[in-house]
């Protein structure tokens, strides 16, 4: 720091604890429903709803979501947790548990729109995502997927009970894991599959699309996240280096916050309190 002294003064200080993450809201940048078909006719990416779980004929349907992670958080921030909310506004069972996997193959939202409830969806437009085809193309440029019915992780990223029509949210380390992955490469971003219970039948759930009417039904992505110092000890993140960076480290320290582990150990201690000093020294 400046002096011996004044470093000593502000080693015995404790001020309020300065916020360094964010949290952002994002509306989905697309969705669709995978219905169950052997020849793969079916999708309803304009819809006002998706669908997953198994209707009263048997018949599977998967939900698709994306969301642009990439394009709305800066590139090197750090994911703390996400929660994915949806709005289940039509169902013809009890609780079922609706996982949500990792898709691992880039899938499609056309301008199909089903009629009445949707659950039945309608004719695949071009551009869209089917039981068959991640990419529909009339002309015979389909993109299939490996296969039947979407290419995703077996391993769930999270589980919800879903119940009564209501609001419900999806959160977990596996999400917070999943999102921080399509950060640091966006090409691996094509959401997540919602997967209801398929081994029995009656089990369908009717989440209210990004395209629905009710806006505040949308599904929307809350994410936490710390973004990436531009200037280590510039703590407080106010372009300048000062007394407050300091207090702001020292609070940080107090509190074992990972953004005053300056020897990336992951120990606090005082080789900490001297790397910083040092930064600090150095500048930016």
């Amino acid at each position: 720091m400046r002096g011996s002294k004044q470093t000593g003064v502000l080693v015995c200080l404790l001020i309020a604890a300065v916020g360094h993450a964010d949290v952002i809201e994002l509306q989905a940048s697309k969705d669709n429903t995978l219905y169950q078909s052997s020849t793969g006719a079916l999708s309803n990416g304009a819809g006002s709803y998706f669908f997953a779980g198994t209707n009263a004929g048997g018949s599977i349907r998967r939900g698709l979501i994306e969301f642009d992670i990439a394009g709305s958080i800066p590139a090197g921030s750090t994911i703390n947790s996400v929660s994915l909310v949806l709005s289940m506004s039509r169902t013809i069972a009890g609780p079922q548990p609706v996982s949500l996997h990792r898709v691992t193959r880039e899938w499609g939202e056309g301008t199909s729109d089903a009629g009445g409830q949707e659950g039945g969806g309608t004719v695949a437009t071009d551009g869209d995502a089917t039981w068959l085809h991640a990419v529909y193309d009339s002309g015979g440029g389909s993109i299939l997927w490996t296969s039947a019915g979407g290419d995703f992780d077996p391993v769930a990223s999270a589980s919800e009970i879903v119940n009564l029509p209501g609001t419900y949210t999806w959160t977990s380390a596996g999400m917070a894991s999943d999102v921080q992955g399509w950060l640091d490469d966006d090409a691996s971003n094509h959401g997540w599959a919602l997967v209801g219970e398929e081994e029995s039948s009656v089990t369908a759930k009717r989440f209210d699309s990004r395209e629905n009417l009710m806006e505040a039904n949308r599904p929307k992505l809350i994410v936490d996240f710390t973004p990436p110092a531009a200037c280590a000890p510039d703590i407080n993140g106010d372009g300048e280096l000062n007394f407050f960076d300091v207090l702001a480290f020292l609070q940080a320290f107090s509190n074992n916050d990972p953004v005053a582990d300056f020897t990336n150990d992951g120990i606090f201690d005082f080789f900490d309190v001297l790397a910083f000093l040092q930064a600090f020294s150095t500048g930016c």
